[in-house]
């Protein structure tokens, strides 16, 4: 009977271990963040993994699909059938007395819960955001809660508050500014909490806030990624460039289909993004727990009991949250990854980071005003109706000056030229040449862009071909500054550390000449095409009056090492 007793107990503690559910927030407690990692009340790591509800009341969805999902049995089966440790309310209205509900509901289920507020617009609703985040702060401190995230902004789009594109994109300054605000309010009670920030653009560039971060602690910046995009596979190189930097990053919203919710679902593309997160420990929740007619979806009927009732996309998910119950990676499909970061990583897709447009594609005028610009549902491209027109775009992710690599992705039926002035920027030009068809895409060359003022500096193009019809201008891409070295002339390879001190080598604009304080190494100087134009041994004062105007890049080497500054010629 002694035996069965002892036997009974530990197979009571074995499954209260492995019960996700019951004891999740017991165990772990109050969150912070330290590092770019999520870390527990003893200090230690932890990776939440779990469901986003659709949105409750939002603006968009006829009958409110979303909202029979927001209940304490649904938030229970999610804990205890599914094994999420954590769920996203993602409520579109405001409504404070869901958010306690969503609270409670979690509490009692023994998992973290993030109070989103579900909004494209949130920068131009101030005093209503901070309203409903003070009363949810507010029952955080009544309650003495500790299991309560705040995601203050979901997607930043539109500076103007729409969000079909026709916009000027929400820039980081503006949504920081936001932030600041909200989280004063939320510190006011709880003085701790997890904050999550929206970035710019649909909360894909995390680039822009880890150049000019937010003070105050445990604070974390949204990413946002949809496997079934092939565009958003890009991001991935911004994440492991905040890991390396050590910058926090929670993928508060992800979706196993297309960013649209529908088309199939890629569960290759899942995989990968997923192995990544775990290498990186990046905490997320999935895009959605509902039954909306979309393949993100991950329900098929009213419930998401043990019993069945999920989706494709809903029986993936729920095998990935094997992970919080201690499963292995091969035993849910992923593999084990190592992030390297003994070099720096620059952000953006493989180095490159898109222009995105400043306004939609039909915003695109010619100067005559006779042209008229095209959307192509396969490239986000735009057609010339005239020889001669114009565009303009926004950079994004570009936050800080310097010189960086541009190229340009076309098709074409007929040679011509690329010119791209704006203020802040060195202007330029690039020939193009035919392609054969509008469908047959190639790049440019690569050429050197100087930037003087960041972030958001536009960037306007204009387009000179022979005829109407003969250009299809896809994509403007860029390089950031340290990946430098991809390029195919001799630009001496930078390293990362040391960096030389600016008092080493000073710049005297009004002579036109460096002054070194000390001996030895060599200064190159190139022009934007990245052509060397000279060659100096780098002592005492060195003039460069002999080269004409214009913008440079001077490059410092000594030893092993490097450094580099853009200058201007008068």
């Amino acid at each position: 009977m002694i035996r069965f007793r002892i036997f009974f107990a530990l197979a009571l503690l074995f499954a209260f271990s492995l019960g996700n559910a019951a004891n999740f927030t017991s165990t772990h407690g109050k969150l912070s963040v330290s590092g770019g990692k999520i870390l527990n009340k003893n200090n230690q790591e932890i990776v939440l993994r779990g469901m986003s509800l659709y949105w409750y009341n939002g603006p968009w969805q006829g009958g409110q699909p979303g909202n029979q999902f927001y209940t304490s049995s649904v938030v229970s089966d999610v804990a205890n059938n599914w094994n999420a440790n954590v769920i996203r309310a993602a409520i579109g209205d405001k409504n404070v007395n869901m958010a306690k509900s969503m609270m409670d509901w979690a509490n009692s289920a023994g998992i973290y819960v993030i109070i989103d507020n579900h909004s494209h617009n949130a920068h131009n609703e101030t005093s209503n955001v901070q309203n409903f985040f003070r009363d949810v702060s507010a029952y955080v401190r009544e309650k003495g809660y500790t299991h309560v995230i705040y995601e203050i902004y979901n997607e930043p789009v539109c500076q103007d508050g729409s969000s079909n594109n026709n916009c000027t994109t929400t820039t980081w300054a503006t949504i920081k500014t936001f932030a600041q605000s909200v989280i004063s309010t939320i510190r006011a009670n709880d003085a701790d909490g997890l904050i999550i920030v929206g970035t710019p653009y649909y909360s894909s560039n995390v680039a822009a806030p880890r150049a000019d971060p937010l003070s105050g602690k445990n604070i974390l910046y949204a990413l946002h990624f949809y496997a079934g995009t092939s565009g958003h596979s890009n991001y991935r190189q911004s994440l492991k460039a905040a890991y390396c930097a050590e910058f926090p990053v929670f993928v508060s919203e992800w979706g196993t289909s297309e960013a649209s919710g529908g088309g199939s679902i890629n569960t290759s593309n899942s995989n990968t993004w997923l192995s990544l997160l775990e290498a990186a420990k990046v905490s997320h929740a999935n895009w959605s727990l509902s039954n909306t007619n979309e393949s993100s979806a991950a329900l098929t009927g009213t419930s998401i009991t043990a019993s069945g009732g999920t989706t494709a996309s809903g029986t993936y998910v729920r095998n990935i949250f094997k992970l919080n119950t201690g499963s292995s990676l091969s035993s849910v499909g992923l593999t084990q990854e190592t992030i390297d970061c003994s070099q720096e990583v620059p952000d953006g897709p493989d180095g490159r980071l898109p222009f995105y447009t400043n306004g939609s594609l039909a915003n695109f005028a010619s100067k005559s005003g006779a042209d008229s610009i095209e959307y192509r549902a396969s490239s986000w491209g735009l057609v010339n109706k005239s020889p001669t027109f114009t565009a303009d775009y926004t950079f994004v992710g570009i936050q800080s000056p310097g010189t960086y690599l541009i190229r340009f992705n076309y098709g074409s039926t007929a040679n011509g030229t690329i010119s791209w002035s704006g203020s802040g920027i060195s202007g330029g030009q690039v020939q193009i040449t035919s392609t054969g068809s509008l469908s047959t895409l190639q790049y440019t060359e690569k050429l050197l862009l100087t930037v003087t003022e960041a972030p958001e500096t536009p960037l306007h193009l204009s387009f000179n071909m022979p005829s109407a019809n003969t250009l299809n201008a896809v994509n403007v891409y860029t390089r950031m500054p340290d990946s430098l070295d991809s390029i195919e002339f001799n630009i001496p390879t930078p390293v990362k550390k040391p960096m030389m001190s600016s008092k080493r080598w000073n710049f005297d604009a009004a002579a036109g000449a460096f002054i070194f304080e000390e001996t030895g190494g060599f200064l190159y100087i190139y022009n934007l095409r990245g052509e060397r134009k000279a060659l100096f041994p780098a002592s005492g004062k060195v003039s460069l009056k002999g080269l004409p105007a214009g913008a440079y890049l001077a490059v410092y080497k000594r030893g092993s090492e490097s450094h580099r500054k853009t200058i201007f010629l008068k």
